[in-house]
């Protein structure tokens, strides 16, 4: 499949995680311009005054999650109980940033944002998240190319992303690798960044840790990549 500048629909992107993540990968990394980012739609859970976090939950480079939050409810009944980066809507206080703080038990520091909106363009901004969710279901890898004219992606362009505190955050992107990931390594300061390229053509390659496929996937010791002439286990990209 010829992927290069084209539009993905669910269908293809599931097929080339399957049977060429490389290809997937390297599309991803050709098309994106700041961040890859899904949304998960929290409509049907558990409703009104127990549900806490947001209705719809957009996730950013597979690290920041903005929720966005109709009102406040018995599962958060104050500013401080929101999630850490989230959307609200009120007249009063639209177009404002509260920025928050959360001290650990272990005294570290964790900073967040309230994005205040007016109602109407929380609605709107409501609107355009479930229309990437009816588009690409949960899906957590979607260039923002694909959505340059949506008001959300505008929005995550022009407010959130600029914010300190989310800047802060995306110093770790991508730790949690991608689609079919491994685990983030626990020594951070030790892990290599991802770089983009073949093991082929580079023989001093090392595959990022964060960007091996899962372990049902894992090859014997020894084993070597194209001797059963399946796909390669390992892929890398880089990414802005």
């Amino acid at each position: 499949m010829d992927v290069d500048g084209d539009t993905l629909t669910l269908d293809e992107m599931r097929t080339l995680r399957q049977d060429n993540p490389q290809g997937l990968f390297r599309h991803l990394a050709l098309v994106q311009r700041a961040f890859l980012f899904g949304v998960e739609d929290h409509r049907e859970d558990e409703e009104g005054d127990e549900r806490w976090g947001g209705e719809v939950r957009v996730v950013v480079n597979r690290n920041v999650e903005v929720h966005f939050v109709p009102a406040l409810n018995e599962a958060m009944r104050t500013t401080s109980e929101l999630p850490q980066f989230c959307v609200f809507p009120s007249e009063e206080r639209a177009d404002a940033v509260e920025e928050t703080s959360v001290l650990l038990d272990d005294g570290e520091e964790v900073k967040g944002a309230i994005f205040y909106v007016d109602p109407t363009e929380y609605d709107v901004l409501v609107g355009a998240a479930t229309r990437v969710v009816e588009r690409y279901e949960d899906w957590d890898a979607i260039p923002d190319t694909y959505f340059l004219d949506s008001p959300l992606v505008q929005f995550l362009d022009r407010t959130v992303l600029e914010h300190d505190a989310v800047r802060a955050e995306r110093e770790f992107d991508f730790r949690r690798g991608l689609v079919g990931g491994a685990p983030p390594s626990q020594d951070l300061e030790d892990e290599p960044p991802p770089v983009i390229g073949d093991d082929d053509d580079d023989p001093d390659y090392t595959a990022h840790p964060d960007l091996l496929l899962g372990e049902e996937e894992e090859r014997e010791e020894g084993e070597d990549d194209e001797g059963d002439g399946g796909p390669r286990k390992h892929f890398r990209t880089v990414w802005t």
